[in-house]
């Protein structure tokens, strides 16, 4: 297990101490999703193998004692997919993990209000997820 993660500030409120445990947020997703997912525009900055049988929460997942063997790949904003393989079928199954981030940009002000963090200039972004808090800040100039 890699345990330098669980401090690292986006995986602390996802990441499963437990080796068996999923992370929070943990779905199956279809090929077409996983074909849109970051993991084809961004570089993931961890990745580690699991055998999930249970939920972040504990509770089990699936069906009696089987686990899911899953290889998860980790982003910056501490979301994440995994692909699980089934090689006596020869299927292979999709997953998401993490919060689906919905961001809202904030200005100085309240960046101030809600100590956030603040970059200032033109084609600067500030943003925060109305879910989780994440805080994602880009500039968007060439």
């Amino acid at each position: 297990m890699n345990t330098k993660i669980l401090n690292f500030h986006p995986f602390k409120e996802v990441y499963a101490e437990e080796f068996n445990r999923a992370p929070k947020g943990f779905e199956e997703i279809t090929q077409e999703e996983f074909a849109k997912s970051k993991f084809f525009y961004y570089s993931h900055i961890a990745s580690e193998y699991k055998q999930i049988t249970e939920n972040f929460d504990g509770t089990p997942i699936g069906t009696g004692n089987i686990a899911i063997p899953i290889k998860l790949f980790w982003f910056f904003d501490g979301t994440g997919v995994g692909i699980s393989n089934n090689w006596m079928e020869w299927t292979v199954k999709f997953f998401r993990f993490g919060c689906c981030h919905k961001y809202e940009e904030y200005s100085k002000e309240i960046a101030v209000k809600r100590n956030l963090p603040y970059s200032g200039g033109r084609c600067m972004h500030n943003m925060v997820c109305t879910k989780c808090g994440h805080i994602y800040q880009y500039d968007s100039s060439d």
